[in-house]
């Protein structure tokens, strides 16, 4: 198939609606001609001596015509910023041998890629969520990168620092499937302004959940008529992880493709009866739904003390797209510490190969100049987000986030990652959230039912979940 028709189904695809093709995962195997490299014969006219008397003669010289560009075709998650085409402008003025086509979507993301993959049209390289990609992997659309890594001694973005984070999220049965593209540290952002008029502290690493609870109840009054809470609680499960470990259990028997869901331990029960139902309910530190229509109520707007959040939320404290004119004077501190110490949500996103890319080498430098320094920076630049690696962080990243957010803790963002968890990998989580986890978070924050009233349930359909992922491997 040529790149033209190649480059015209995807956009096709993600174009149109393909709700009968998403079920499918597996690309399929088609059979491609060999592209063939022309040869154009060049009649060369040649003066030769023969016994001493020169003579013309004509020989005919076999050239290659010049090779067109490959395509390397790129489907990546960012396409809602300039960066994949300006990292695209940017490698192939150092690399004109490689065309590369940027495709993707800004809604659907995940259905219209299985839509392409269904169709055995998957791109060279694609842009997944570090917990998301696994499922692919099984089903063979994703390419082991150990012998491509191994013959280019590429480790920049391969962080011995960060092994113990990284590793459950880029590799599966000791091969490595991909790449960090940027990190995403999960650390408590607070509001100064609270603390300076009540005249308390600034949280430091070394606090318990204990004293975040005290503060969270001294910052929850009423001024002015308005009403101001002490912590923004959290209701998505891929956050709550972290809260729920820092007692020392776990809601898996392991994160990585668990085979048991251990939701009714009593610390795993606790805090998600903190988080979702005694911070809206009992202890009334936290805004409800109801109270942040309108986008009041909420730390960005200086009406909440505390929020659990990423580098992704900095652009809606300080900068031109601050949910107030001026921006919220705020800092950011590690999570408090459980009997476990602390945890923090650490993932972020990866590149990685299809497994029946034509273009494996010219895929291979693309993905390695996506990670490396030049397209890191590039990155940064056009989407604000932590990079892969922490000489990265603490040299470029870290030092103009601080001044473009006005804030002074960066270095927390690179030393949280250290005790970076994920959350699962391998459950369809997608499935997870809509199916079991919403349901019950909406009754728990609705005060429809305590967490401990619903938790047999809820852990009874995450068990079933497994034992269907184990019985389909």
């Amino acid at each position: 198939m040529s790149g033209q028709s190649r480059r015209s189904f995807l956009r096709m695809a993600l174009l149109g609606s393909a709700a009968a093709a998403v079920a499918a995962c597996q690309p399929k195997i088609v059979e491609v001609p060999k592209e063939v490299v022309k040869e154009v014969e060049k009649v060369v006219k040649e003066t030769v001596i023969v016994e001493g008397t020169p003579k013309i003669v004509e020989k005919v010289v076999v050239e290659q015509a010049p090779q067109e560009p490959v395509l390397v075709q790129w489907y990546d998650y960012d396409i809602t910023t300039n960066f994949p085409q300006e990292l695209v402008q940017a490698f192939m003025k150092v690399h004109p041998e490689i065309e590369v086509e940027v495709v993707g979507t800004a809604g659907g993301y995940y259905d219209k890629l299985q839509t392409i993959l269904a169709a055995g049209m998957a791109p060279d390289l694609m842009n997944y969520q570090s917990w998301r990609w696994q499922p692919y992997a099984k089903k063979g659309v994703l390419k082991p990168l150990d012998d491509l890594i191994a013959r280019d001694n590429w480790t920049v973005p391969f962080s011995d620092r960060w092994a113990s984070t990284w590793d459950p999220q880029i590799k599966m049965q000791g091969k490595i499937y991909a790449q960090p593209h940027n990190t995403a540290a999960m650390l408590m952002f607070y509001v100064k302004q609270p603390f300076d008029e009540l005249g308390l502290p600034y949280p430091t690493a070394d606090w318990t959940f204990e004293d975040f609870k005290e503060l969270a109840l001294k910052m929850t009054f009423e001024k002015d008529g308005i009403k101001h809470y002490g912590f923004q609680a959290d209701n998505i499960y891929e956050r709550l992880a972290s809260w729920m470990r820092i007692n020392g259990q776990k809601e898996w028997d392991t994160e990585i493709e668990p085979r048991q869901a251990l939701w009714t331990q009593n610390t795993i029960v606790d805090m998600l009866q903190f988080q979702l139902y005694d911070c809206y309910h009992t202890l009334k530190v936290s805004p409800t739904p109801a109270d942040m229509q309108g986008g009041t109520s909420q730390i960005q707007t200086g009406q909440t003390a505390m929020k659990y959040e990423g580098c992704w939320f900095l652009d809606q404290m300080q900068g031109p797209s601050a949910a107030v004119t001026g921006g919220v004077p705020f800092d950011v501190v590690p999570m408090p510490k459980g009997t476990a110490g602390a945890k923090h949500m650490g993932f972020g996103h990866i590149q990685a190969m299809s497994a029946t890319t034509r273009e494996e080498d010219a895929a291979f430098t693309l993905l390695k100049y996506i990670g490396d320094e030049e397209g890191q920076t590039i990155f940064i630049e056009n989407t604000g987000r932590q990079p892969n690696n922490p000489d990265f962080n603490e040299r470029i990243w870290v030092p103009r986030a601080m001044q473009k957010y006005n804030f002074q803790n960066g270095q927390a963002f690179i030393d949280c990652m250290d005790t970076g968890v994920v959350h699962v990998v391998g459950l369809n989580d997608l499935t997870l959230n809509t199916d079991i986890f919403y349901p019950f978070r909406d009754a728990a924050i609705a005060g429809d039912a305590t967490v401990p009233e619903l938790i047999e349930g809820v852990n009874d359909a995450l068990q079933v979940m497994c034992d269907e992922y184990w019985a389909e491997a």
